[in-house]
């Protein structure tokens, strides 16, 4: 029996349970990482499974460069539990963290954090944000072990050079568009204030890119006071240290990894008592 006979006989067979062999190959495929999501979803909730280095594998874009995956976290609890064996040791949470009440969580930090004496514009950016920083380290100590709402960014070795790249993309400050490596990412005060934009280069720190808005936006608040950077109705503060926790070396997570240009952030300020305030008042 020649090839062209049996692929003819395989289509027939095909035919007769309503699928053809790439398609049924495809559905098994879809059912396996079905599988393999829930095993590692009910292990990271169980705590009985080592967290992995969680990185999805790269995916070249069509000018070469290295691109994440979609940032749905659902892919990704099978990328982590396949690749469990390359795992990189996960960050270990101070057990303070777990006991600290959230009325005490301003008061925590300012014991652990040097004074504001004659405060300049730097210093109270720096206070801000490391503020916020502690505080999405509270909360993650104090939730279940889980991926990183955002997603995780793809592997990489070594930090990529500066880019000086060009690219229309979808348009001026839209979609794709770069100058000289940068992309534009607008920065929109609350859910209702002014917006105003940014270059941000596509391979700058993520870190450092959270921590320019930071300075560029906080401001003097009252005792207590506090404001937090959010994308997609997530906090980004909370992502960085997720993806800490997790094990990844944040040198190597970049703006590129979670904005392509375009895209709008949401800076929130908020009062001793979690409701939130309008940034107008403040400048």
């Amino acid at each position: 029996m020649d090839a062209r006979t049996i692929a003819q006989q395989a289509r027939v067979e095909a035919k007769a349970v309503g699928r053809t062999p790439e398609e049924h190959a495809a559905l098994e495929r879809a059912l396996a990482r079905r599988r393999a999501a829930r095993l590692s979803l009910a292990s990271l909730e169980s705590g009985t499974h080592p967290r992995p280095h969680l990185h999805p594998p790269a995916v070249d874009g069509d000018d070469g460069r290295a691109r994440s995956q979609p940032l749905d976290t659902r892919g990704f609890q099978g990328s982590a539990l396949e690749n469990h064996h390359e795992a990189s040791p996960a960050a270990e949470v101070p057990e303070y963290l777990h006991e600290i009440d959230d009325s005490e969580i301003y008061n925590t930090f300012l014991m652990m954090h040097d004074g504001l004496e004659n405060p300049s514009v730097s210093s109270r950016s720096s206070f801000y944000f490391d503020y916020a920083m502690f505080r999405a380290k509270v909360a993650a100590a104090k939730s279940n072990p889980s991926l990183p709402a955002l997603g995780v960014p793809p592997e990489r070795k070594s930090k990529p050079k500066y880019s000086m790249r060009d690219a229309r993309g979808a348009g001026w400050h839209k979609r794709g568009y770069r100058d000289h490596g940068s992309m534009w990412i607008n920065v929109r005060a609350g859910s209702h204030g002014h917006t105003r934009g940014m270059d941000a280069p596509e391979n700058e720190r993520l870190a450092d890119f959270v921590t320019s808005v930071f300075h560029t936006w906080a401001s003097q608040y009252p005792e207590g006071w506090y404001c937090d950077l959010y994308f997609r109705k997530k906090s980004v503060t909370r992502l960085l240290v997720d993806l800490e926790n997790c094990g990844l070396d944040m040198d190597l997570v970049l703006v590129k990894d979670y904005f392509d240009g375009g895209e709008t952030i949401y800076f929130k300020l908020f009062d001793e008592d979690g409701e939130q305030r309008s940034q107008g008042l403040f400048g």
